[in-house]
């Protein structure tokens, strides 16, 4: 009986000793995951407190961003309302242009239509004829420079109104005159020449401030040119061989169109213009 008993509190012994073992492996078992807990916990805690300090860097970040945007924002605003203003003003003095373009434009258009007006009004035929006619007193201008000749208390004006071949004759004989007073003051008929020169000076002043067309200028103008040139011939005629009034008449009237031989090129005419065989 005893030793049953004894047999039996061992088993007893040993059963609550695995129990006990058990029970222990338990309570570690309990602790290692309390542990565990504790230490994913605080894990947790650390990356809580790490995704919060971010959050708080992102907050910030995200206020210094909202910041500067509303900092441009109220800049780009004010360059907006600025480049408004701007547009409106220079809006204003492009129209301002315009107008004073267009105005510019009607006054340049309406000037070339009055002046298309008037060119329409010119008598073309009557517009020649005037520049011909400036043409034809140019030329006796030049012819006139030329000779040295002046033509005293007469029209120049009307003179110069005459046909060039007309004028360039009678220049040619008042040179001729000129020329026989200067180198025969004791020739025989000077006085006749200088009395026929002064009716001529007188004669033709007369007939250019006549109130005749010049036509009729020109046929009286011809026929006292005849009248002086008869007289310039007998005279010429009468005079002795190799006298001074022959000799300026031959230099002057006969020098073949030659420059070189011509001794009066230098102060009354130029041969090629003047002087005819």
């Amino acid at each position: 009986m005893v030793q049953m008993q004894g047999t039996e509190s061992g088993g007893e012994f040993c059963r609550l000793q695995r129990t006990q073992g058990m029970l222990q492996m338990k309570m570690w078992v309990l602790k290692m995951s309390k542990l565990e807990v504790q230490s994913k916990k605080q894990e947790n805690r650390i990356q809580n407190t790490k995704i919060r300090g971010k959050k708080c860097e992102l907050n910030e970040e995200s206020d210094n961003l909202k910041g500067l945007f509303e900092k441009e924002l109220a800049s780009y605003n004010n360059k907006k309302q600025c480049m408004k203003m701007n547009n409106k003003k220079y809006e204003g003095r492009l129209q301002d242009l315009i107008e004073e373009k267009e105005k510019e434009y009607k006054a340049e258009m309406k000037r070339l239509e009055e002046m298309q007006k008037e060119l329409d009004l010119i008598n073309w035929t009557k517009l020649r004829s005037t520049i011909n006619t400036h043409l034809k007193r140019q030329d006796a201008k030049s012819n006139m420079n030329m000779l040295g000749i002046t033509v005293r208390g007469t029209n120049i004006n009307k003179l110069l109104l005459l046909p060039v071949d007309m004028f360039a004759t009678i220049l040619k004989s008042e040179l001729c005159f000129s020329k026989f007073s200067k180198n025969s003051p004791a020739s025989p008929g000077r006085k006749d020449l200088e009395t026929s020169g002064n009716v001529l000076a007188r004669t033709f002043t007369k007939i250019l401030k006549s109130s005749l067309d010049i036509q009729e200028q020109n046929n009286q103008a011809r026929k006292l040119l005849d009248q002086v040139q008869g007289v310039a011939a007998q005279i010429r005629d009468k005079a002795p061989k190799g006298s001074a009034v022959q000799q300026a008449a031959n230099k002057v009237v006969h020098c073949n169109n030659n420059e070189s031989d011509c001794p009066n090129t230098t102060n009354f005419h130029n041969c090629r213009d003047c002087c005819q065989t």
